[in-house]
């Protein structure tokens, strides 16, 4: 297995508890929410330095969606943990630890999330969280971290109709607040299921429809909001 390095000095006073958590979540896998944690934390670091948190363990994307291909180092002495920055992104995922495969029990995923949240050494006060799918222990590890908005994700079609509204349920248990849904890929003549979503008294952020430009950004390794004018609205409503 492989272990993270210790090689540099810490010099900040970063207080944690200042720390603004935004989630980007679906109970559903595969609706596009690293895509989107990407672009949503991109768009806000036009204005300050913004992190990203890649929360789903087993399966780490954001180190290769940007093509990073540091690893994450710390300072053993001071028990902290230095995400890795990319302009005015710094970035935390286990992807910078952890490349080949590995099974993961419950407890195992929970201590790895809760080092995530308690040892990293941001400089960013606002962090966006690119959330695993279902309700696991990596989930309840996140919500119990103080969070302060969600932006929940789902694509449109039935089977995510339902996962959304499990997702809406879940967080509303927790007294976390909906900023809003954002439906993505939505084939280019579909009404999609904004009235749906509205049903459920939450607001549509965006509906995003498949274009060759989004397709074109994510096979470069490219944060979508350039392409993608809404995100700007998103954030404005994150931030309200």
């Amino acid at each position: 297995m492989a272990k993270v390095t210790f090689k540099l000095p810490s010099n900040s006073s970063n207080n944690k508890e200042e720390i603004e958590k935004f989630l980007v979540w679906s109970a559903k896998g595969g609706v596009g929410k690293t895509t989107l944690s990407i672009a949503i934390a991109n768009k806000m670091s036009e204005k300050e330095t913004t992190g990203i948190l890649d929360a789903d363990i087993t399966c780490p994307n954001v180190f290769d969606y940007l093509n990073i291909e540091e690893q994450l180092v710390g300072n053993r002495e001071k028990n902290v943990i230095y995400p890795v920055k990319k302009g005015n992104l710094e970035i935390i995922s286990m992807g910078g630890i952890i490349r080949e495969d590995l099974p993961w029990r419950g407890v195992m995923l929970s201590k790895a999330v809760e080092d995530f949240i308690k040892r990293v050494e941001w400089s960013a006060k606002r962090i966006v969280i690119d959330a695993p799918p279902g309700t696991s222990d990596v989930l309840l590890s996140l919500v119990n971290s103080g969070i302060k908005k969600a932006v929940l994700v789902t694509t449109p079609s039935k089977l995510a109709l339902r996962d959304l509204k499990r997702s809406i349920s879940f967080l509303k248990r927790f007294k976390i607040e909906i900023a809003g849904v954002v439906e993505n890929m939505v084939p280019e003549f579909s009404e999609g299921i904004s009235k749906e979503i509205e049903r459920e008294g939450l607001r549509v952020l965006c509906s995003i429809k498949f274009s060759k430009e989004i397709s074109e950004s994510i096979e470069k390794g490219e944060s979508i909001d350039k392409v993608v004018p809404c995100f700007e609205e998103i954030v404005k409503r994150l931030l309200e």
